[in-house]
């Protein structure tokens, strides 16, 4: 029994230290997708190239995602509308994620964790996004 608790212990944290090592800053090929849907957040990743999407400039991502932080779980944003977004990790799994209109964090769907950008990038992190929200083509008919 005390192993069973050790393992479990164990499994917890490194869970854990998973969802934070997730090495953001190194992702490639970010999009934004033109999605306007409360239920964006149920759309499985599959579905995303569906949409119109804006291709990210890799370098300005990385600047802006250097050293973000996860959000405790006690501390879950609110929402007030959010672009639905996809990168491809180091590792070559491509992940969604959603981003918040107003305020510097994000919601990565695969792990269920919530990252903030830093307090001295959040204004251009928030610019940056809103450009290229307006550059987004035209839905298709």
């Amino acid at each position: 029994m005390k192993y069973t608790y050790l393992l479990f212990v164990l499994m917890l944290l490194a869970n854990r230290s998973f969802c934070q090592s997730i090495p953001w800053k190194d992702a490639t090929q970010w999009k934004l997708y033109r999605i306007y849907s409360k239920d964006a957040f149920e759309f499985p990743i599959d579905t995303l190239s569906n949409f119109p999407s804006y291709s990210l400039n890799t370098d300005s991502i990385r600047s802006l995602l250097y050293d973000i932080s996860v959000v405790p779980k006690e501390m879950t944003p609110v929402w007030m509308g959010y672009y639905v977004a996809s990168c491809r990790l180091p590792d070559g799994t491509l992940r969604k994620i959603e981003i918040s209109f107003y305020a510097g964090f994000f919601y990565d769907d695969r792990t269920q964790v919530y990252y903030q950008i830093r307090d001295d990038l959040r204004k251009e992190w928030l610019n940056y996004l809103a450009d290229c929200g307006a550059s987004l083509p035209a839905a298709k008919n």
